[in-house]
């Protein structure tokens, strides 16, 4: 259920550590859109969107969040790809 997919807040990270953000399976949500932002800086580290089981983000395996203020707006195809529709 997409209404419980999780979100976390700038207190839930810590800037020692990369980020994973890891997305549902795209053919569990066809045509929902997902927004992905940084909001804090984390140092050297990524957040890293990660798709479920082979499935792709954007055609890639994984799309980075490199800096604060960096987001990426993902739409499930319904099969097994989620478009990057737009990213900094």
């Amino acid at each position: 259920d997409l209404h419980s997919f999780p979100t976390r807040r700038s207190s839930d990270l810590s800037t020692a550590q990369a980020v994973a953000v890891d997305l549902p399976p795209a053919a569990q949500f066809k045509d929902r859109v997902l927004v992905v932002s940084l909001l804090v800086d984390l140092s050297s580290h990524n957040a890293t969107i990660t798709p479920a089981g082979t499935d792709t983000v954007g055609g890639t395996s994984n799309k980075a969040l490199t800096a604060a203020g960096k987001f990426a707006i993902v739409q499930s195809d319904g099969v097994s790809n989620w478009n990057v529709l737009a990213a900094n």
